[in-house]
């Protein structure tokens, strides 16, 4: 805690000694006037604003008296918008992917002037509850912000550094405040959204690197910004060798036991610490035989060995390979045709280099897309990461969307078009963009390439040679065409081997990954495939040998520590439940216009027709039923009839 001012007793309590005093300038003494209440209020009076989830009204609030910022909106008649208990509350200060989410009971005096906080609500609990701090003002805290990528000895245990691991909305940092005096680990535990058995870390600085123990006060953090490092534990098997234990018990201990002890702790440590077991034996100083470990592991996972040996069933390695390169020498032959290379660069025409720039600022993203129909774009959402807060039509306000075509050269002679915002969808990764005729510079051509909706179709089948197409801008370069396969879902663990071959040896961490790729949520709607369109390759379409276009290439699986700047695996989403999702925003916006403009450039494809025909009918059957549903309320008849 912070120095205490001199008490005029010393049995007078210092009202700051206990952290659960609640500030309330209304409870004063009767002889006060209410002048002084009035001074009182004026001398903390100032203004912030709040938002509600996705609505995207800011409303400002004039705080009065120092309290939790909760507690504070809460008190400005917001209540009924605020849904889910305090320890579902997630509180965001600021706007985009830097601004960082803090605690319910932050101090409403640690917040700037203007300053934007938006309310969302998680479905988990984010936050302990906490008995509300008094609220002093800003001078006596001391600010900083704990990254939520977890630093050395962490990356297999996030668990063990936040409450919630699942907060939803784009975030990356934690921002805590602790009154100047206090402990890290100390300000820490009454945050209340780290875990309660956090005691043993130091803090890294992400700008210096350097380290500061949790034991240490808080005041030398304020403003900077730190990763949770723990300490790596030995095991305590590896720690005591034998010999140190109690002479008795290590006599009656046999020699087949110690060996078993000493193979359980390397498997231990290999695991704790992602480590291969080649690694694991060198740094634990064990000698263990590796048969030994093979059978242990045979009897704790009695499961591994069959799946070890039915990935390559009837066949060695090298016979895998060499089936893939005869599989991806007959994509490349369906592709050699001189007419299929002719019409894809056609229908590369349509494809354009995105380029997203702030306003006010450098920060610029790059992606690609497509024309779908007339002068709307197709891209990917999540290239609007950093601007997900603001509402669609706003967009024009924060930053600058331009598109340019046959960006071959990058001479400068293709000039861009101007874009803005119409529909988007996080869930399958897609936005809708609508070309203007406005340019930033002067001269755009009046027509824009043809649109590819009326050639979507279906992922390719597994009896065909499943080859893909890629045309996109990766980096924000030059236009490129990536062939490569669809990697089919039964196949897609042993890519994942595959392309982590040098990493073979660290078996949990190599299961690991091929769990959380399956695992993902939308998993069974991914189309994967290998590629080495990276970053600005986003929202590129991906065609079939026969000139239709099936996906919408998204992005990939990163793993840093395995290969650095690059995905183990990379996926698109199908293009037809693309379709039919978009079918639904435009309708549950509004836009008639572009349905019935969908209806038009979609006839004569059988799989979009079939698609709308589907929700034409679903359509129908809810109309229907809203009708009857009205006739009985107007009638009073039961529902039965």
């Amino acid at each position: 805690m912070a120095p205490k001012k001199q008490k005029a007793e010393e049995d007078q309590p210092d009202i700051r000694d206990s952290f659960d005093y609640k500030m309330n300038p209304g409870k004063v003494k009767e002889d006060k006037t209410e002048e002084a209440g009035t001074s009182k209020q004026a001398d903390h009076l100032h203004t912030f604003t709040v938002k509600f989830g996705a609505d995207g009204r800011e409303y400002t609030i004039a705080c009065t008296q120092p309290d939790g910022v909760l507690q504070v909106i809460k008190s400005h008649d917001f209540k009924e918008k605020i849904k889910g208990p305090d320890e579902k509350i997630v509180i965001k200060l600021g706007e985009g992917i830097d601004g960082p989410i803090v605690a319910t009971h932050f101090p409403c005096s640690c917040v700037d002037e203007g300053e934007c906080l938006t309310i969302t609500t998680s479905t988990n609990k984010v936050e302990k509850k906490q008995k509300e701090p008094s609220v002093l003002p800003k001078d006596n805290y001391s600010v900083f912000f704990i990254d939520k990528v977890g630093g050395e000895n962490t990356k297999t245990k996030p668990a063990k550094l936040f409450r919630c691991n699942n907060i939803p909305g784009k975030f990356r940092f934690y921002c805590v405040y602790a009154e100047k005096g206090m402990k890290i680990k100390e300000a820490l535990r009454l945050d209340g959204r780290f875990v309660d058995d956090l005691s043993d870390f130091s803090l890294s600085c992400n700008k210096s690197g350097k380290f500061t123990r949790c034991t240490e006060i808080v005041d030398c953090l304020h403003e900077k910004k730190f990763q949770i490092c723990l300490e790596k534990k030995k095991n305590p098997d590896v720690q005591q060798p034998i010999q140190k234990q109690d002479a008795t018990q290590h006599q009656s201990t046999s020699v087949d036991s110690q060996n078993k002890n000493k193979t359980t702790s390397v498997l231990e440590y290999a695991k704790s610490n992602s480590v291969s077991l080649q690694t694991a034996i060198k740094e634990t100083g064990s000698e263990v035989d590796l048969k030994e470990i093979k059978k242990l592991l045979q009897q704790q996972f009695p499961k591994l060995k069959n799946w070890m040996e039915e990935r390559f069933p009837g066949r060695s390695f090298r016979k895998a390979l060499e089936l893939k390169k005869e599989k991806f020498g007959k994509i490349q032959q369906s592709f050699s045709e001189v007419r299929t290379i002719r019409e894809l660069v056609r229908l590369s025409e349509s494809v354009c280099l995105l380029e997203l720039k702030e306003n006010n600022s450098a920060v610029t993203v790059q992606g690609s897309g497509f024309l779908l129909f007339d002068n709307f774009v197709l891209t990917s959402a999540h290239l609007f990461d950093r601007w997900q807060t603001i509402a669609i039509g706003n967009w024009g306000d924060y930053f600058t969307i331009t598109a340019t075509f046959n960006s071959e050269k990058q001479d400068g002679s293709e000039r861009p078009w101007q874009a803005k915002g119409v529909l988007w969808n996080n869930d399958l990764d897609y936005a809708l963009l609508e070309l203007t005729c406005e340019s930033p510079t002067p001269g755009p051509t009046e027509t824009v390439p043809p649109g590819l909706l009326e050639r979507f179709g279906p992922v390719p089948e597994p009896n065909d040679d499943g080859g893909a197409c890629i045309i996109g801008h990766p980096g924000g370069g030059v236009k490129k065409m990536d062939l490569t396969c669809v990697i089919r879902k039964e196949n897609m663990e042993q890519a994942v081997e595959q392309n982590l071959q040098s990493y073979r040896d660290y078996i949990f961490t190599l299961c690991s990954v091929k769990y959380q790729i399956k695992r993902h949520r939308y998993a069974d709607i991914h189309v994967t495939y290998n590629s080495f369109m990276y970053h600005g390759a986003s929202g590129s379409p991906v065609f079939d040998a026969f000139g239709r276009v099936f996906g919408l290439h998204t992005g990939g699986f990163y793993f840093e520590e395995f290969i650095p700047g690059h995905s183990v695996i990379e996926y698109a989403f199908p293009l037809l439940k693309v379709f039919e999702n978009l079918l639904d925003q435009m309708r549950n916006n509004g836009r008639e216009d572009l349905l019935e403009r969908v209806k038009e450039v979609a006839k004569g494809n059988i799989h979009l027709e079939t698609i709308l025909d589907r929700k034409l009918n679903q359509n129908k059957d809810q109309i229907h039923c809203e009708e009857n549903q009205e006739e009985r309320m107007e009638t009073g008849k039961p529902e039965s009839e």
